[in-house]
């Protein structure tokens, strides 16, 4: 199954924001993938009060996206939507299908903080509640595929959670000074210890309202640990292969999951 990650440099403008996609989702139907992924806040990323103004209800996220859920026939990953409920924001993962139904809702585990004194701190616990969700799963064209969003690459307990999936994929907005040091080496740790696919979408570029500055390099990892596609700094595309063989192979080669002991 060929599988597109959607590298973007989001801004508070939905309709720039679609617009990008509009045309990342149009090449990868041309390049034949049967997924597309986004990054984290793909439809609005800006500082906390913006983007508690610009916060929908799920149903309003459904119907503000459906052109793009619906009109390409492929199933949709869309990072880091901000979710209102009863006066709350939840960072949410939505999954539709290529059918343009909803069948995964994941809301993210744990929320980012970094202080650093005399520049910029984030702390997502001034925007968001913690998710309530768990570890959720779906499936596409006999795959099962886990959710995760950015910081919950930190924590393992997560991703044990997904042993024995396909795929685990991770929207994220990593920034410069932490994608740096640690994203690739955290993306090919839960690659290995998983034996699965890593599906990494990260925002680009620098936010337009707070100045952070984001990472990039989304990453499509296969279950050995090898980079097998890397979109580099700049907005774009990638696609590659998901090979349901490859993952049986390297299990029956390392049966490392068969072999744990500690559960």
């Amino acid at each position: 199954m060929k599988v597109a990650i959607i590298q973007t440099s989001s801004t508070p403008d939905f309709q720039e924001n679609f617009d990008f996609v509009k045309e990342q989702l149009e090449k990868a139907k041309i390049e034949g993938a049967s997924m597309a992924i986004m990054p984290e806040c793909v439809m609005c990323w800006a500082k906390s009060d913006v983007t508690r103004q610009n916060a929908k209800t799920l149903n309003e996220w459904q119907a503000s996206l459906s052109t793009l859920i619906n009109d390409y026939h492929l199933c949709t990953v869309w990072g880091g939507l901000q979710i209102l409920e009863n006066g709350k924001i939840f960072n949410t993962t939505l999954v539709f299908s290529d059918k343009g139904e909803l069948i995964s809702k994941y809301e993210k585990t744990h929320l980012f903080q970094l202080f650093l004194k005399d520049k910029i701190t984030v702390d997502e616990t001034e925007t968001y509640e913690f998710g309530r969700t768990g570890p959720v799963t779906f499936e596409i064209n006999g795959l099962k595929i886990g959710l995760s969003i950015c910081y919950d690459i930190r924590f393992p307990e997560l991703y044990l959670k997904y042993t024995g999936v396909d795929a685990i994929i991770c929207t994220a907005a990593f920034t410069k000074k932490t994608g740096r040091a640690h994203w690739e080496t955290l993306l090919r740790a839960r690659a290995i210890e998983n034996q699965c696919y890593m599906l990494a979408a990260g925002q680009c570029g620098i936010n337009k309202l707070n100045g952070i500055q984001t990472w990039g390099h989304s990453m499509i990892i296969d279950s050995w640990g090898k980079i097998i596609a890397n979109a580099e700094k700049e907005p774009g595309i990638i696609i590659a292969e998901i090979d349901k063989e490859k993952i049986d192979s390297d299990r029956e080669l390392l049966p490392a999951l068969k072999n744990k002991k500690l559960l």
